[in-house]
């Protein structure tokens, strides 16, 4: 009869055992489906923010192309959101790009290349576009009597 009651202890061990085992497999399964469903929010977030984004250059390079081809004159009025996807952002607008940067992204978009000017009508290399704000693109004529887009902010 002794003998069966360390036969039972020895089954009660190797079950204790089993169980620890089966909590510790079901501990590392949990934290792997939460760190891949982190991972899986993060993305959507990054995707988003990168819509956004997108969107936006979109516009206002489809802005400056439209201004770009039409007479001398035309303008339009172009107002930028206060964020991208609770972000800040800056624009800076260049002769044949436009490039949108929030924290440490940045996005590019290819335009014809165009000559940016300033109030004197002097070319300028690039200038910058902050959120929140209303601009007027105008097309115009520089000092050299050639095509180029004036950015005027407006208050």
């Amino acid at each position: 009869m002794k003998h069966d009651k360390n036969l039972k202890i020895d089954s009660k061990g190797i079950i204790s055992i089993e169980y620890l085992f089966l909590i510790f497999l079901t501990i590392i399964i949990i934290f792997s489906l939460l760190s891949f469903f982190q991972s899986v929010f993060e993305s959507i977030n990054n995707l988003e923010e990168n819509i956004e984004g997108r969107t936006l250059l979109k516009k206002i390079s489809s802005n400056i192309n439209e201004i770009n081809s039409l007479d001398d004159g035309y303008t339009k009025e172009l107002t930028l959101p206060n964020e991208i996807s609770n972000s800040y952002y800056e624009i800076i607008l260049k002769s044949n790009e436009i490039i949108l940067e929030t924290y440490n992204k940045k996005g590019i978009s290819i335009t014809f290349p165009i000559n940016l000017v300033n109030s004197q009508f002097q070319t300028i290399n690039e200038t910058k576009l902050y959120p929140g704000e209303k601009y007027l693109l105008k097309k115009v004529k520089n000092n050299n009597n050639l095509s180029s887009i004036y950015i005027q902010h407006l208050t």
